[in-house]
Formats: structure tokens, sequence, C-alpha cells
């Protein structure tokens, strides 16, 4: 029997439970309320492109600097072992910058998850109520705002990150993840290039003003990439906290220190990046098989009386 409260509507879980992040957020045109007009979608939508049009230009200046203003002279000036350095360097170089497109290009067009499916609301939540020892029925919230049914675990359209231009969840946050980890160590390897010239530039009143020795370019790059990276680093720092102990920023907020839902730090991973070690590496493609059916430990913290109230939803809501 389906059980439906004022913002919550029993239908079947979304895979796995101890993922990071939840499913993408739904088409604009569901958030914005059936009033909106198709102009005003197309122009948010359009809106949307900038942050995204940002990232590209960050990434051109910063390659554009470590190439032209870094690795090229190096090269040029390298003799003997120095040489096979430079070549190793570059190689690295650009296998942290291609990983970190291919992350960022999957982050961004992985497409909205529906998380209803009605034909098998009623197996599902028959065989959930048998996993569960005959508990109350499981009920998964409905966003008041969209109007559609949020998968278990989500929050009001998920986690969108205008970054992306799309929302992190359950399909692509393995993608985000990988993303600010190989964005991270490529501004490094251009941090540490740059931390030579920019001390040269800053301190040293002798250096000659738009010669080979000082560039404006290079010294916004290093400052540009400096400030970007002490910022990837504190996502990476976060999210692997959320990602070993299988919880979201919101069940953070919550449950603390509880960690329901954790299933043991190599577990909660391997749910999110897959079993082997290549696809924890690299940005590649998971075949997830969709679950409709909760576990106990679901079923547990599942039933009204646990839920928030209108309240603390509100507060929820204003966490993002």
């Amino acid at each position: 029997m389906l059980r439906v409260h004022d913002k919550y509507v029993g239908l079947p879980s979304s895979p796995r439970a101890s993922l990071g992040m939840q499913h993408p957020l739904p088409p604009l045109g569901h958030a914005m309320g059936k009033g909106s007009g198709a102009e005003t979608r197309a122009l948010l939508r359009a809106v949307s492109v900038l942050p995204v049009m940002m990232v590209a230009a960050i990434v051109g200046i910063e390659y554009y600097v470590f190439v032209t203003e870094h690795w090229l002279p190096a090269f040029q000036r390298a003799v003997g072992l120095f040489v096979l350095l430079r070549l190793v360097e570059i190689v690295c170089f650009h296998c942290f910058v291609g990983c970190m497109l291919v992350a960022y290009y999957k982050v961004v067009v992985t497409g909205y998850v529906t998380p209803t499916v009605v034909q098998r609301v009623n197996d599902a939540m028959q065989e959930a109520l048998e996993e569960g020892g005959g508990k109350e029925a499981p009920v998964l919230m409905g966003c008041r705002r969209c109007k559609q049914l949020k998968p278990f675990r989500a929050h009001h359209c998920n986690h969108h990150c205008p970054w992306v231009a799309n929302c992190v969840g359950e399909g692509n946050y393995k993608f985000f993840f990988q993303f600010v980890v190989y964005a991270f160590l490529a501004l490094a390897m251009i941090v540490v290039a740059l931390v030579g010239p920019f001390q040269t530039a800053l301190f040293n009143d002798d250096a000659p003003r738009g010669t080979a020795d000082f560039s404006a370019l290079m010294v916004v790059g290093f400052v540009l990439g400096g400030a970007l990276d002490v910022s990837l680093l504190g996502f990476i720092v976060v999210h692997s906290y959320l990602l070993m102990h299988g919880t979201t920023t919101i069940e953070c907020h919550e449950y603390g220190r509880s960690f329901p839902f954790s299933q043991g730090w190599r577990k909660n991973v391997s749910l999110v990046f897959g079993e082997s070690t290549t696809d924890w590496l690299l940005p590649t493609s998971l075949k997830r098989e969709k679950r409709y059916v909760l576990h106990p430990v679901e079923l547990e913290h599942l039933t009204a009386d646990r839920f928030l109230d209108e309240s603390s939803d509100q507060e929820d809501d204003n966490l993002l």
C-alpha cells in the first residue's frame, strides 16, 4: 500500500543508498512552474551556459600560460636528461588536462533521471516490505516547488552546480569528483612551474619588464591558478570525507557522524567509481543496475514519523 504524506510520496527508491549525491535536476521548465513562458526558460538555459564558458576560458588561459610561458622556453634551454624531464612533464600535464576535460564534459552532458516507475510501484513496495520484515510502507519525498518526485535521499531538485550547468547526482558524481581532482593536479603543476618567475617578477626590482623573464600573463596565471587550486583542495577534502562515509552534505547535517547508510569505505567508493582500479582513475562510464527495492537500513529511516517537518525541510533547502 502506498503512503502519501504532505511532501512524501511512496515510490521505489533510487539505486544505491551510499552515494554522496543524488539524481540530476529535472528540466528547468519543471522548476519554474507551469506559468513560465518558453522565452524565460530559454533565457535561463542560455544564462546557465555562461559559467561553463567561463570554465573553458580559465582552462584556455592556464593551458596557454603553462605551455608557452613555461614549458616551451624550458624545453628549448634543456640539455641532456633535462630534455627527458621536460617530456615527462608535458605528458603528465596533458594526461591530467585530458582526464579533466573528459570528466567535465560528462558532468555537463549527463541528463536528468526521472525516479518514478509507476508500473512497478506495487511490486517494488511489496518486495521492500518483505525485505524490511513487514514494517510500514516506505515513502519518498515529493518536491513542492518543481512538482517532481524525488528519489530516496535526494534533496530539492538535487544539488545544482552552476559551474557545470547541471546537477551533480548519482549519474555524474564520479565525473564531478574526478574533474575536481584532475583540475587540482593540473593547476598544481602550473603553480609549481610559475612560482619562480612570479617571485622574480614580484620581488626583484631589476627584473626587466616585457622580457622573457617577466610576463604579466604569467603572473595572472599563477595568481588565478593558485586561488583555484586552494578552493579545489577544499572540495577534495570535503567530498572525500562524504564519499568514504557514504553520506551526503544534507545527511551530514542531519545525522552528524552516525553515517547510517555507510557500507564501509571501500564499498562506498566502489558504488560511485566502480569495482576496478581503471574505473577509479579514469572517467569511464559505468553500467548501473536500477534498484527499486529498499534495503532494511533504508526502511528504518524511511517511515513517515522519521522525516523532517516543514520547518526543518525549509532549513535544508536553505543549505544549498
